[in-house]
């Protein structure tokens, strides 16, 4: 039995399954977020006679075997913690972005943890722009420099609003 079939193994007996179909851990998880408590599961896998720690999706992955091609693993049930292989799929970076702004889990604008701009602060720094004023005067007014402000007026930062 490979290591990767034993951490495998080791995650079935923890596995929670939930009314929608999405395989939970039961009881404490360690997981790759900055939020306790959420995001991905992760377990620890002898690699080469080194342990790694993988995301429990990439251990199914790889033992189990899912659909799809790329280097990423994608929910289908937009949930980081689920583990199902039926919720899971190979994708590129870029489809899996593309997967969460169609699912509205995406953290941009004002959902975003950091923003320091409202929607509405964007829409007046847009407008004074127009009106001709300095990307510099209106630096001076807002919480950002005056890159931002840039970038904000080209369409680099918030594009999508």
């Amino acid at each position: 039995m490979s290591s990767w079939d034993h951490s495998l193994k080791r995650c079935m007996t923890k596995r929670l399954i939930q009314p929608n179909g999405c395989w939970y851990f039961s009881g404490k998880a360690r997981t790759q977020s900055a939020i306790p408590d959420k995001g991905y599961p992760v377990t620890r896998v002898k690699i080469n006679n080194e342990w790694a720690v993988k995301k429990v999706a990439r251990v199914v992955a790889m033992t189990i075997g899912i659909p799809g091609e790329g280097p990423h693993i994608c929910h289908r049930c937009n949930d980081p913690e689920c583990w199902n292989p039926e919720h899971l799929r190979w994708g590129t970076h870029k489809s899996n972005m593309r997967d969460k702004i169609d699912a509205g889990t995406n953290l941009a604008g004002e959902a975003h943890n950091l923003v320091k701009l409202s929607l509405t602060q964007v829409g007046e720094i847009r407008e004074r722009a127009a009106l001709g004023e300095s990307h510099r005067s209106i630096s001076e007014d807002y919480p950002v420099n005056r890159r931002q402000i840039s970038r904000i007026i080209s369409g680099a930062r918030w594009s999508q609003f």
